[in-house]
């Protein structure tokens, strides 16, 4: 419920008008039966079963190409939970590597990686705000949506790979070593 599943459905009921061929694939366990019977039920409700494809596992050599063969990158998620928050997690870097642009709840961690380098859109965690950041996303002209998908895979190849991280680590392990 605090990675904004259900807003995510909504958002895909307000986009279904401007964008009746879109199809969204939400990928993981639930980890609440409760949810997860909410999710199916508003998906019914909402007569989205056509564009809202659900699979709770794929094997990790999967997905890269499903990746590839996607638009946007979603990375939505309750702005009240501490250790959402306050850090960058690992879907959104292989959004990026991918060539993803990424819609993603506003907080500042978020604007400091999306905003700020331009490779994507800022949210509110409602429906209404999720949907608008990803309709400017799809509406983009195509060269424009091609340079946000460039600036997204370099940013990935300049900063946040293990070579550019490595001797930041070890200089931070050598340090708290010293104390």
């Amino acid at each position: 419920r605090d990675r904004g599943i259900l807003r995510i459905v909504q958002a895909v009921s307000i986009l279904r008008r401007d964008f009746p061929r879109l199809n969204v694939l939400i990928l993981g366990k639930f980890h609440d039966p409760a949810v997860e019977k909410e999710f199916n039920d508003l998906v019914n409700d909402h007569n989205l079963t056509g564009m809202i494809y659900y699979q709770s596992w794929i094997p990790a050599e999967k997905i890269g190409l499903l990746l590839k063969r996607s638009k946007v990158g979603l990375w939505t998620f309750n702005p009240q939970s501490r250790r959402m928050k306050r850090a960058i997690p690992l879907k959104v870097l292989e959004y990026f590597a991918a060539g993803l642009p990424v819609v993603s709840t506003r907080t500042p961690l978020m604007k400091d990686l999306v905003e700020t380098n331009g490779v994507g859109e800022l949210c509110e965690y409602n429906s209404q705000s999720i949907a608008a950041a990803v309709r400017k996303i799809l509406a983009m002209p195509k060269g424009e949506y091609e340079a946000l998908s460039k600036r997204a895979v370099d940013l990935v190849e300049s900063r946040y790979n293990w070579e550019a991280v490595e001797p930041l680590l070890l200089e931070l392990a050598t340090r708290l070593g010293q104390r």
